[in-house]
């Protein structure tokens, strides 16, 4: 039986072989769950940070009230921290993370490495929408 070759073709499908035949299969099934992962914070967040309320109970929040968040009182807990930290960039922020996730599904690049210069400059673009 041989070996094909390593390939980086993003459109080869989920059986094509890694980018690298140094990855260990840990490595290849942290890529696949950090791909998955993105996919469902990002989903999550995404719902959490556009429903936020900032009268809901959460972290600096006392209240008896219902939360009118979607995803009750844990994603009010959850947008609560986002909008504090990246502001307005919150809900950006998510879409890009779930976008990110999505495309990796879609493109069937699960286990593919991820590109550091689009990680840096997806990291860029929601870092300067936050601080504006």
């Amino acid at each position: 039986m041989t070996k094909s070759a390593p390939t980086s073709d993003p459109t080869a499908g989920a059986n094509a072989a890694p980018a690298s035949q140094d990855d260990s299969l840990g490595t290849l099934y942290g890529r696949a769950g950090l791909t998955l992962a993105a996919a469902a914070v990002g989903l999550y967040g995404v719902g959490a940070t556009l429903t936020y309320d900032p009268n809901d109970p959460s972290l600096n929040v006392a209240s008896d009230a219902n939360p009118a968040n979607l995803f009750g009182g844990p994603g009010a807990a959850f947008a609560d921290v986002a909008v504090q930290t990246l502001g307005a960039g919150a809900p950006l922020a998510m879409t890009a993370l779930f976008g990110a996730g999505v495309v990796r599904l879609a493109r069937r690049a699960w286990i593919e490495p991820i590109s550091k210069p689009r990680l840096l400059a997806g990291t860029a673009g929601v870092a300067l929408v936050a601080g504006a």
